[in-house]
Formats: structure tokens, sequence, C-alpha cells
């Protein structure tokens, strides 16, 4: 056994023996936590680098359009309706959820892993730089894979953020879609 292994072991019984068993978990995993960093290479990070460089020099890469032809009919609707409504906005495409809202309480992590690979295909944002509204497109390439699991997650953690989420439908006409996101927008611009 090793050493490390050995001052655990003790620790473990040292603390158990006086009733206090979360306390020696937590211990545990602290003492468990530095010995890992203090065997990894000070370097590691630059290795890491070192590696991705390696992967993107061996790879060819080509330019791909951010919007599918469906959302980027979509785009201009959009920045119309956001100039109208004249208070500042801007519309924003293929947005990190996790960059433009966070948990806040206990198990963020869990629940900030659970929504920053998620993207928005439109947010809309205040000229302070806070969402006032995402906008998702349910075109006809949208139900792939898990999206119903992946849009459920979106619209629990939009709707505890207090940000509106519009879904819209192929069939959407442009005067409609205008209104309703320059109801949503001063609406947002009134709380």
């Amino acid at each position: 056994m090793s050493s490390t292994t050995d001052m655990l072991i003790a620790l473990w019984d040292a603390l158990a023996s006086f009733g206090l068993p979360v306390l020696a978990v937590v211990v545990v995993a602290v003492v468990v936590r530095a010995a890992v960093r203090a065997r990894r290479p000070r370097d590691w990070r630059a290795k890491r680098g070192a590696e991705q460089l390696r992967a993107v020099g061996a790879s060819r890469f080509e330019r791909r359009p951010l919007l599918n032809r469906e959302e980027a009919r979509l785009l201009p609707v959009l920045e119309r309706a956001v100039r109208e409504a004249g208070q500042g906005h801007r519309v924003m495409a293929q947005t990190s959820l996790g960059e433009v809202i966070r948990p806040v309480g206990r198990e963020t992590a869990e629940a900030f892993a659970a929504i920053n690979s998620k993207r928005l295909d439109f947010a809309i944002f205040d000229r302070t730089g806070l969402i006032a509204c995402a906008v998702e497109y349910q075109g006809t390439g949208h139900y792939q894979g898990g999206a119903e699991h992946r849009d459920t997650v979106k619209r629990e953690a939009l709707r505890k953020a207090g940000v509106r989420l519009l879904e819209v439908h192929p069939d959407f006409t442009e005067e409609g879609l205008r209104r309703e996101v320059g109801d949503v927008l001063r609406a947002s611009a009134r709380s």
C-alpha cells in the first residue's frame, strides 16, 4: 500500500471513531483531490493545448453557414421586429444558453452542465446585454435526435430565469411574428 492510502485509511478511522462519518467523507475527498492534483504534471494544460493544436493541424476545415435556409429566412424578420420596437435591442444567432443565463443556489454545477451545451436559435438582447427573449425555430429539421428533450430543458431553464421563449413554426407570418416580438420586448422593458 502507498503512503497516501495508509494516510487516508488512518484519517478515515480517526474521524469515523469520533462519530463523524460525513465529515470523514468530506475530508477524505479533499485529501484525494489534493493527491490527484499533486500527481498531475504542472504543464498538463499546455500538453492538452499542444494535443489540440496537433489535431487541428492534422485536419482540414471548411466554412459552413451558421443558419440553415429556414433560420436564415427568419433572421431579417426578427431584426425588423427589434428595430420597430425601438428600444435598442439586438438579435444574435446560435447563442450558448450557458452564456446568457446561469443557475443560482444549490446544485449549480449540474444545472449549468445541463444548459451550457444547449444553443438558442436566436436570442434578443436589451441594450444592457441581458437576454430579453429567446426564439426557437421549429422547422422541418428540428425534431431530430433528442431535440424534444433539449427543448424541454431550454424551456424550463428560460422560464426559471424569467426569459420568454417564442417558438416559431414554419407557417409563421412576418406581421404576426413582428407583433409578437414587439409585445414581448415591450413587456420585458416594463419588468
